[in-house]
């Protein structure tokens, strides 16, 4: 009952993603675009700008929902994900930085990387000081970077110039999803999809067998 909840929630998005935008499309419209000439308007919106962005936010969505379940199933604690371990905070520190000094799009996104690579080892290394290793004492340090991270963000953010902002804004990835960049993400979640199993042997006894049941479920939805 729920799966079919979630794939009828699915569809309506679907629907909606690609019917709302600046220029609004009926259903007819939607169903009639194939046929209507490769020059047709609706056509050309549906195709080139929000089918594109309606793929890529299911796929980025499904690996974003995947990993979180990975990284609560290898720290056996449900509270793990990238925000409260100071993942997020370290990639957008990495993001900002590289879009205040100016450099390309190729480089926002391995800044956007380092930031978040850097963060995880910072917090790993701090839980892990003392030899005095525990899930608890992970989280905790991770809610600690990760206040960091957003105060140095929001320093970042307050005093900026204007100039700043410009290149901020200027640095951006264009707005429109292009088919052959999908192909990366597409390939990543075929990869987790199926493998829950391996997934879940990482941590045999992280897991009641109800919760195990309610990974794979989450998996197979996606």
């Amino acid at each position: 009952m729920l799966l079919l909840l979630l794939t009828l929630l699915a569809i309506a998005s679907v629907l909606f993603s690609l019917l709302s935008g600046s220029v609004t499309l009926s259903l007819h419209d939607l169903l009639n675009a194939p046929f209507a000439g490769e020059k047709s308007l609706q056509l050309q919106i549906i195709r080139e700008i929000r089918l594109p962005r309606t793929v890529a936010a299911f796929l980025v969505g499904g690996l974003l929902s995947l990993s979180g379940v990975i990284m609560q199933i290898l720290l056996r604690n449900p509270l793990a994900d990238p925000f409260i371990l100071g993942v997020s905070g370290g990639a957008a520190v990495g993001a900002l930085t590289a879009i205040f000094l100016g450099s390309s799009v190729f480089w926002l996104y391995q800044s956007a990387f380092i930031g978040a690579l850097l963060s995880i080892l910072l917090v790993f290394t701090l839980a892990n000081a003392g030899k005095r290793w525990s899930v608890t004492r992970l989280l905790l340090t991770g809610v600690v970077i990760s206040a960091g991270w957003g105060a140095l963000i929001n320093l970042l953010l307050t005093t900026s110039s204007e100039h700043g902002a410009a290149a901020a804004a200027a640095a951006a990835p264009a707005a429109g999803v292009q088919y052959d960049k999908l192909a990366a993400a597409l390939a990543a979640l075929g990869r987790f999809h199926g493998s829950d199993e391996q997934t879940l042997a990482f941590a045999p006894d992280a897991l009641s067998p109800e919760q195990r049941n309610l990974v794979r479920m989450r998996a197979v939805a996606l």
